[in-house]
């Protein structure tokens, strides 16, 4: 049996609108406030980004929106303070400007070497689960929504992982899919 892994599960990361103006101060660490020692003694950090981070993108105003919530690119900094190694984009603020600034944050990430899983430039990107290693253990991070169908992600389409909450066949499939997958890679 391999080592024992101590996981920080965060729930949503809002790190756009006012919070902006405070992201760098105490070197990129305020945000985290007293809990940044807690974060960085865990072996692997997730979290749920609650924000597009990006300079490019407008507003979605292809349906209804009342909060557009986006993050400057410095904003990538606040993360790798607590060292996050995962960031849940299959909310319903990664698309807020749409697919332009999507695609930048996913760049910025990818550059920064911050794993995600749940949205993407197609269902198939949208779908892979992100796995993670720490020690001598995998972890297979499959995030799904129902929030946002007007977002879902199609096979030439990009958004997010998008499944109404059923237990029918058509939908269900993919959660057991996934599961496969993530097991297969891990």
């Amino acid at each position: 049996m391999g080592e024992k892994v101590k996981l920080a599960f965060i729930g949503d990361v809002m790190l756009g609108r006012l919070v902006n103006y405070v992201l760098d101060l105490n070197n990129f660490s305020y945000v985290w406030g007293n809990v940044l020692p807690l974060l960085t003694s865990a072996d692997l950090r997730l979290t749920n980004l609650e924000c597009v981070i990006a300079e490019s993108g407008r507003p979605w105003t292809k349906t209804p929106k009342v909060f557009h919530f986006k993050a400057y690119p410095y904003a990538i900094q606040v993360l790798k303070k607590a060292r996050m190694d995962y960031v849940s984009l299959v909310n319903n603020h990664s698309l807020d400007y749409e697919e332009e600034a999507l695609f930048e944050m996913l760049n910025l990430l990818d550059k920064n070497g911050i794993a995600y899983a749940g949205a993407g430039r197609d269902l198939a990107m949208a779908t892979k689960p992100a796995i993670l290693s720490v020690k001598e253990t995998k972890v297979a991070v499959l995030p799904f929504t129902d929030n946002e169908p007007e977002w879902k992600a199609k096979k030439d389409k990009p958004g997010i992982n998008y499944m109404p909450v059923t237990l029918d066949e058509r939908y269900f499939s993919r959660v057991r899919d996934s599961c496969k997958r993530g097991k297969k890679r891990s």
